[in-house]
């Protein structure tokens, strides 16, 4: 599974997503709305809560720290 982050966005930063990325779906939660799009070829959730509260939630970035890079045409 793929690691997650998040973090608080702002009502401004929603209206940009919205206006840039593909809206695969939406849907209220109690006074909430959920929404799921497709930016750049990477999948986004973000949930509106009440009071302007943004929460954005994507895949982590790669992380290669730690790992070797192995040449497949060598040898």
């Amino acid at each position: 599974m793929q690691a997650l982050e998040w973090q608080k966005i702002s009502e401004e930063a929603l209206a940009r997503l919205l206006s840039d990325a593909e809206l695969k779906s939406s849907a209220a939660v109690g006074n909430g709305t959920l929404y799921q799009l497709l930016l750049e070829g990477q999948e986004q959730i973000v949930i509106s809560l009440p009071a302007g509260e943004v929460v954005l939630i994507k895949g982590a970035g790669t992380n290669t720290k730690g790992r070797r890079k192995v040449d497949i045409h060598e040898g």
